[in-house]
């Protein structure tokens, strides 16, 4: 019995927006979720809420909806939504700021998640981002202009690399002394709990392999 390693999932929350998503899941995509888990399309138990501050918009208080906007947008946040489930009105589909408080994406993990990477962009605004911030966990980080993955100025690294375990959060938002607007185009992420089952059932197989030759003598 062979132990297969996890494998690193690319999320692209681009191709959840513009469909069809993984395995057909999304085929539209524009909408708005109170609640986004990630589990039925990529096999990774993340679940993606939004939170606004003022205790006043989306499903519950002081939350918003995440939101697929589709045009090479990605993964951003939205305050309401209208009957067809789409950001109301559809200019406020980024994480952005307001009068009222700033848009934060929380992603829970509901297992334990090795995240590697996040991909930023501003793609409707036609910005770069470099010199802008964001929030990621409350403290400020700042683009360079090495973050751009492709030299074309949309896609922007983050560099994340860390192991979280189930009930762990971490969260992305708007702000800092340069706030910019912003969608996520795609985050990578491995399921641990994959490999470590694997190779506990590696070792259950050897054991039994060796049981076996020892009755064989």
């Amino acid at each position: 019995m062979l132990a297969a390693p996890a494998q690193a999932v690319v999320i692209n929350f681009q191709d959840m927006a513009d469909g069809p998503g993984p395995i057909g899941t999304f085929v539209t995509g524009e909408a708005g979720f109170v609640v986004l888990n990630l589990l039925a399309a990529y096999g990774l138990d993340i679940s993606i809420t939004v939170l606004d501050g003022d205790g006043t918009a989306g499903g519950v208080a002081g939350a918003g909806y995440a939101y697929l906007d589709e045009g090479n947008a990605g993964l951003g946040a939205c305050t309401a939504l209208d009957m067809n489930s789409e950001c109301a009105p559809s200019s406020d589909d980024n994480v952005s700021g307001g009068t009222d408080a700033s848009e934060t994406l929380v992603f829970t993990f509901n297992e334990m998640i090795t995240l590697s990477n996040i991909i930023f962009n501003d793609n409707h605004d036609g910005k770069t981002l470099d010199n802008e911030t964001v929030l990621i966990d409350g403290a400020q980080h700042t683009f360079l202009a090495a973050d751009n993955i492709a030299g074309d100025k949309k896609d922007y690294l983050y560099s994340v690399g860390t192991t979280f375990m189930a009930g762990d959060t971490i969260t992305v938002g708007y702000g800092g002394n340069a706030a910019s607007k912003f969608y996520l185009t795609s985050m990578t992420a491995t399921n641990n709990v994959s490999a470590t089952g694997s190779t506990a059932l590696l070792f259950l197989g050897l054991g039994g392999l060796f049981l076996a030759r020892r009755k064989l003598k």
